[in-house]
């Protein structure tokens, strides 16, 4: 539990509900399982959370182990809750149509863009205004001014490192990691 801080040393009012960011199943055979996140949401949807947060890398991303390997893991947790909390997704959504799929499945509340929001900070402004076609999905290296990344994030960001956005020009060598 977190606690809102009132400015005075002594001034710790109301708890402010949080969030749980987890990764659903790990890549290793004694890594964690769907059976396992399943467990865990079970506990979850009892604390006072405001909303469940999966990290992965592919929002359709398959379960491996311990579900039905024919669903996607977010279909599953989202059965789970079973409306006990709302749920973000992501995973590699970089363009509105992509953001629209992810939403049409149904299988989240709330999409979460962030790679796409680095690269495009007005990543929601463009498809309100319907200029989806000005969405870039790669970081270009030669406009660091456009993007307002801090110095060190930047240059982890131009090294085409997967957990961040795809560098221009270097889309072929940068994938997703199978996690």
């Amino acid at each position: 539990m977190v606690w809102r801080w009132h400015g005075k040393r002594s001034a710790f009012a109301e708890p402010v509900k949080m969030d749980y960011r987890f990764s659903p199943e790990e890549p290793n055979e004694n890594g964690l399982t769907m059976a396992d996140t399943f467990g865990l949401i079970d506990a979850l949807v009892q604390k006072p959370l405001q909303y469940l947060h999966v990290s992965q890398w592919e929002f359709e991303k398959k379960a491996r182990r311990g579900a039905d390997t024919n669903k996607a893991r977010l279909e599953l947790i989202h059965q789970r809750i079973n409306g006990k909390l709302p749920l973000i997704g992501v995973g590699n959504i970089f363009t509105a149509d992509q953001a629209l799929k992810a939403a049409q499945t149904g299988w989240t509340e709330f999409i979460g863009v962030g790679k796409t929001v680095m690269i495009n900070p007005n990543f929601a402004k463009l498809i309100a205004n319907g200029e989806e076609n000005k969405i870039v999905t790669e970081l270009d290296p030669d406009k660091a001014d456009r993007y307002g990344i801090p110095e060190l994030l930047w240059n982890m960001s131009v090294r085409n490192q997967s957990w961040l956005p795809p560098v221009k020009g270097k889309k072929d060598e940068w994938q997703a990691v199978d996690a």
